[in-house]
């Protein structure tokens, strides 16, 4: 058996992204002005992590969630940002690289992504 492909997740797996995220969805949270202030532990309580299902985990309307939504892109472009990759994962990403496909799964905004990826040197 040949494997020519391997994919990765993004956040969690390679980079170490949690804080972060709990201080994106706060700020967000806090400029919609709707629903509850997201803590640490809904990210390990939430059912579906997708962006409308974690507004509705906060008790953010249906009706609003696309403002909700746009509020979490502006939050990812304001919150500064200390992501880190998690020990030996950018070396792993390289080497495994080296060999075959590599693909990098996930739901966050691309432009975010392409930016840590340019500062994590991952290419």
């Amino acid at each position: 058996m040949t494997i020519d492909l391997v994919c990765l997740d993004f956040d969690g797996v390679i980079l170490d992204s949690l804080d972060t995220w709990v201080k994106i969805v706060q700020y967000a949270q806090a400029n919609v002005g709707m629903g509850r202030r997201p803590v640490l532990e809904d990210f390990r309580e939430v059912e579906d992590l997708s962006n409308y299902g974690f507004g509705r985990h906060l008790g953010i309307p249906c009706e609003v969630l696309s403002v909700w939504e746009d509020a979490l892109k502006e939050a990812v472009r304001v919150v500064a940002s200390e992501d880190r990759a998690f020990p030996g994962m950018c070396e792993l990403v390289d080497l495994v690289a080296e060999h075959m496909s590599v693909c990098i799964v996930t739901s966050n905004f691309e432009e975010e992504v392409v930016r840590i990826f340019s500062r994590l040197q991952i290419p």
